[in-house]
């Protein structure tokens, strides 16, 4: 009797056994299956609670799909639970390792939570692209610096701008930063945030070092008329006259206005009056009206320093030929 017992608790202990294993492979099934990230959420947790404790082939894939699905519904505090958990497992590869740590750094920095491990694990997903990129040729470049190390790097722009926009120290980390991002990733909004860096770390009173990276960025953007003209600004209240005037005819060359037109005049109206006289008849002629500080302007430096001490008639046959010139140079 007693082996009776034995036998049949042995036998209980094994259907038991497969019976629990048939509902381990059905549960995960259910997960490979399931479309819905909601849905999929709540039965990746459901094998995480029953079990999350066993060490097989499968908590690898456990934990990377529980923080795919959670970072995917954009809930960044179980993805950054999730995520931490699945760097912990043994032979994760270096692309696992990638998603994983550009996950959690953008996890942590849209919640706040940890500005500071933002930026670090933002600095691993710089390295281990880095890395991926070494190891599988150019062709692979372009994909690992827009997708990784663009994204990456404005994390980190984004973390040190919040840690201290009223410091100098911490601008200038996020400029740097944002130049890196624009030369891996040359496209508008990474020239924007470039120049809005710049714009900040001028105003904290950096401006040579403003100067510095922006000048870097308008060699690349030469036709942006925007960024040339805030160059010719910055160096204007530098008192560097020179180089402002030189940007501001950059910035005219590509585009023709008014405004540009009489700031060239303005800025050089001391030292070349012709200069100043030729783009001031420019500006008349695109918005001809005497009442204008354009035409009055104008009038001052043609009548009373260029040609002082003519005649009348001869200032106003001079004057008229100016504006006649003007008016063909803009219509060619």
């Amino acid at each position: 009797m007693k082996k009776q017992f034995v036998l049949l608790l042995i036998i209980m202990m094994i259907s038991s056994f497969f019976l629990l294993a048939d509902e381990k492979q059905d549960l995960w099934s259910r997960i490979s299956q399931e479309n819905n990230l909601e849905a999929k959420l709540t039965l990746l947790q459901e094998y995480e609670s029953k079990f999350g404790q066993d060490q097989d082939e499968r908590s690898q894939l456990l934990y990377l799909n529980l923080a795919l699905t959670a970072y995917q519904l954009k809930q960044f505090e179980k993805t950054i639970t999730f995520g931490e958990k699945a760097l912990t497992q043994k032979d994760l590869d270096l692309k696992n390792k990638l998603n994983l740590c550009l996950w959690l750094a953008n996890s942590y920095n849209v919640t706040k939570t940890d500005l500071e491990k933002a930026h670090a694990y933002a600095e691993q997903v710089i390295a281990l692209a880095g890395e991926l990129k070494a190891s599988e040729g150019k062709e692979s470049h372009e994909k690992y610096d827009k997708q990784y190390i663009a994204p990456a790097l404005r994390i980190q722009i984004q973390t040190l701008y919040a840690r201290g926009k009223d410091d100098p120290e911490m601008i200038s980390q996020a400029a740097r930063k944002g130049l890196e991002a624009y030369n891996v990733e040359p496209v508008r909004k990474n020239a924007d945030l470039l120049f809005s860096l710049c714009n900040g770390l001028f105003g904290l009173n950096r401006k040579e070092e403003a100067v510095s990276i922006m000048e870097q960025l308008v060699e690349k953007e030469s036709d942006n008329t925007r960024y040339i003209s805030a160059l010719a600004v910055w160096y204007s209240k530098m008192g560097k006259k020179d180089q402002a005037v030189n940007y501001l005819e950059q910035a005219y060359k590509i585009r023709r206005n008014v405004k540009t037109a009489y700031n060239i005049a303005v800025l050089s109206q001391s030292k070349d009056v012709d200069k100043a006289i030729r783009y001031l008849s420019e500006a008349y002629q695109m918005n001809p009206s005497t009442q204008s500080r354009v035409y009055k302007l104008l009038r001052h430096l043609y009548y009373n320093v260029k040609t002082k001490g003519q005649t009348q008639e001869e200032q106003d046959q001079g004057f008229n030929a100016v504006l006649a010139a003007a008016k063909t140079r803009l219509d060619q």
